[in-house]
């Protein structure tokens, strides 16, 4: 599994007439043996990413750090 950080990996676009999106929001795993695999997001608490266990969202592969991201929300 590798993890880039590009707008290329962003899916979808909004158009005129889209539906909003819901006040939520998803991570999903877009390589790998896992791909696909989906974790929601909580707007009330920030989510630690990583190779360690105690991680809210645990990723076990050797590229990933222990600690390797943080997710947390804003205005």
């Amino acid at each position: 599994m590798s993890v880039e950080s590009n707008q290329d990996a962003i899916q979808g676009t909004e158009t005129e007439g889209s539906p909003k999106p819901k006040d939520s929001a998803m991570l999903v795993l877009q390589r790998g043996a896992e791909a696909g695999r989906r974790w929601p997001l909580d707007r009330t608490r920030s989510l630690m990413i990583g190779r360690d266990e105690d991680c809210d969202i645990h990723l076990p592969d050797r590229q990933v750090s222990r600690n390797h991201a943080r997710i947390y929300w804003t205005g």
